[in-house]
């Protein structure tokens, strides 16, 4: 056996020992068995490797070892044994093997099915994901309602604080216009079929005619003197962001308050929200209902990712919304990413196939009203199941997989 840094990088075949070409027999993860090599803490496999030829797309043995609960590898490694291992690690069998064309790494599945399963889903989407803005610092763009007058069409809010802040900025307390102010959706607002209302909301001064490089201070200034004059007291803290900014939107000539990652997909009707990072699950939202301003579309904060656009860049529709998401949802697409990834950051392109919308497919249009239920149920754990059982059979007949 060979010891290799866990790289996933796994499917290339091994040419030794005079030119004979060697192959992966067996892989077996240590990742969770309690750091034998500690205090280095590198996850690795051991890859059982000989001359026999195997076909990765059909995948090859997988054993996944975990400790048990309960115990520490540094008390018990001395009283290990061939015979007592069963005691104090779990073993998990799968297969691991090559799911996609494009990729040289491996992918983990539980068996040879839904190995199949990956090998029929991976592809790309005809579908745009979009990172969130990075509100920066959060601690002046952060705001949370505390009171609002309706005369003046003002609210008075209150600025995020976090011991944790970079920068050290102060509570602030402006009453400002909401003409600008936007409900803000952050990742952790995100769970399956379902979007939690957040507590904050955040300035965001564009337009559809002003949509990568924000209005300009004399429009702001007619619209929302109280917003300008808000940026204008904490610029010295906005210009330190001014600079990567500005990388991001190509135009150097921006304001100071401009946000980076905008587009005129921050102004669609309907989205398609993922969380980048710890838990794969989706949600459809649209224009939120809010006390304080009526009706709003939405932003998102960076680790939400967003999906509002077709290809050719033209907005989706609410079915087509509810369709995407639906695939999302699925425990086929849950289950690729989770094992495909990192938790610790997720695609921003879907790394899945999902096809145009067709408003005459059954299945696409069955699709949708599944997800739709499931926005209404989502609280409902057995019935959201059901509801993913079927989206997971529809989805891979969509594909032609029966």
């Amino acid at each position: 056996s060979l010891l290799f840094q866990q790289s996933y990088e796994g499917y290339r075949n091994f040419e030794l020992y005079g030119g004979r070409r060697l192959y992966f027999q067996e892989i077996i993860d240590w990742s969770k068995s309690g750091h034998p090599f500690s205090p280095v803490q590198q996850l690795f496999c051991t890859y059982i490797i000989a001359n026999t030829k195997r076909d990765y797309e059909k995948g090859i043995p997988l054993k996944f070892v975990q400790l048990n609960k309960g115990n520490k590898l540094e008390r018990i490694k001395n009283l290990i044994t061939e015979n007592n291992f069963g005691d104090y690690f779990t073993i998990t069998n799968g297969v691991v093997g090559k799911a996609s064309e494009s990729r040289s790494a491996f992918t983990y599945a539980r068996n040879r099915e839904e190995l199949y399963a990956f090998n029929a889903i991976t592809g790309e989407s005809g579908y745009i994901g979009r990172e969130g803005v990075e509100y920066y610092p959060q601690e002046l763009q952060l705001l949370m309602l505390r009171g609002e007058n309706k005369q003046k069409e003002t609210v008075k809010l209150e600025s995020f604080q976090s011991t944790r802040s970079k920068i050290s900025v102060g509570k602030r307390t402006p009453e400002l216009e909401t003409a600008y102010l936007r409900p803000l959706i952050k990742g952790v607002n995100i769970s399956r079929f379902h979007v939690e209302t957040s507590e904050y909301v955040v300035a965001f001064p564009y337009d559809l005619d002003h949509y990568k490089v924000p209005i300009d201070k004399a429009t702001l200034l007619e619209n929302s003197p109280a917003l300008l004059r808000y940026y204008e007291q904490n610029k010295q803290y906005l210009m330190a962001q001014t600079e990567y900014s500005d990388k991001i939107i190509g135009d150097n000539e921006a304001p100071y308050y401009a946000l980076a990652r905008t587009g005129k997909y921050s102004h669609a009707d309907w989205y398609v929200i993922f969380r980048d990072n710890t838990k794969w699950v989706s949600a459809v939202t649209g224009k939120i209902n809010t006390e304080w301003g009526g009706t709003k579309k939405p932003a998102f904060q960076n680790h939400c990712v967003s999906v509002c656009e077709r290809t050719d860049g033209t907005f989706i529709s609410e079915k087509e919304a509810h369709y995407i998401c639906a695939i999302l949802n699925s425990h086929i697409v849950e289950s690729y990413v989770l094992s495909t990834s990192d938790k610790r950051t997720f695609k921003i392109r879907i790394p899945v196939r999902i096809g145009a919308f067709d408003e005459k497919n059954r299945i696409h249009l069955r699709l949708a009203e599944l997800s739709m239920e499931a926005h209404e149920k989502y609280d409902q754990i057995s019935e959201v199941e059901r509801i993913r059982t079927e989206i997971d059979m529809l989805y891979l007949k969509s594909l032609g997989c029966e």
